[in-house]
């Protein structure tokens, strides 16, 4: 009696054998195989990653029943081959640009600022100098000397800033505009910006020595000798601005 158990009971599973081994033939020629690497544009395998399932020896067999068949699965998405949106590029081209920068942008700056010094340095050297004359009697000599000291300083931090006032450090675009951001110096010499319409542009009518074109009453000289252009057409379209 035990051997016609075991007998039957092997027969069962033989029987249980064949029928998997006929529903996975049924399922391999329903479904086509998978590739059992991990995909990038695959949504289903990350996500599958993500949860913690358990791996998958042979994704290509379908379950019993209405279950859906991995390979059953529409067209997967391609998310790392997605173009730049539209309004990216327009925020690019709407970016500030610099279109020019001055050469001699320092030798300006330090210029300015050693005139400012220069005049400090006399308007507290005149009442010493009074001061050390009047207690030797010459208190005359003082106040001459006092004054000259102060014209001298006046005189150079003034012709200075004439001359390197009109000095254009950087001209820079403006997104959505027809105009241009103009940087120049202070008498301080610190940076300075002018907003400048194309429109405004106008040829020199004064006889400053440092001057490419005017812009609502003030004067602006371009460095074309030394300075840097990163726009080729810049020149070209001050000059036609220029000859209108």
């Amino acid at each position: 009696r035990a051997r016609t158990m075991m007998t039957s009971v092997r027969s069962a599973c033989s029987a249980a054998r064949c029928g998997a081994s006929a529903i996975a033939g049924g399922a391999r020629g329903a479904c086509k195989p998978l590739a059992p690497k991990l995909s990038l544009f695959s949504t289903t395998s990350r996500h599958a990653v993500k949860a913690g399932a358990p791996h998958i020896e042979k994704p290509w067999l379908c379950a019993i029943g209405s279950a859906p068949c991995l390979s059953t699965h529409g067209p997967l998405p391609r998310g790392l081959c997605t173009t730049p949106a539209a309004g990216d590029a327009k925020e690019a081209e709407e970016e500030e640009k610099l279109l020019f920068k001055g050469g001699k942008n320092k030798m300006v700056v330090y210029l300015k600022r050693a005139s400012i010094l220069n005049l400090a340095f006399a308007g507290l050297a005149a009442p010493l100098l009074h001061f050390i004359t009047s207690a030797s009697g010459n208190g005359g000599k003082g106040i001459a000397m006092s004054a000259i000291l102060l014209t001298f300083g006046g005189a150079t931090t003034a012709g200075l800033n004439w001359v390197c006032s009109s000095y254009i450090l950087s001209i820079s675009s403006v997104p959505g505009a027809s105009t241009l951001k103009i940087e120049t110096t202070t008498l301080l010499g610190r940076p300075m910006t002018t907003e400048v319409a194309w429109e405004a542009m106008k040829r020199p009518t004064s006889w400053h020595p440092f001057q490419t074109f005017e812009a609502d009453g003030k004067m602006f000289y371009l460095d074309v000798d030394d300075g840097f252009f990163y726009d080729d057409t810049l020149v070209n379209k001050v000059e036609d601005q220029l000859n209108k």
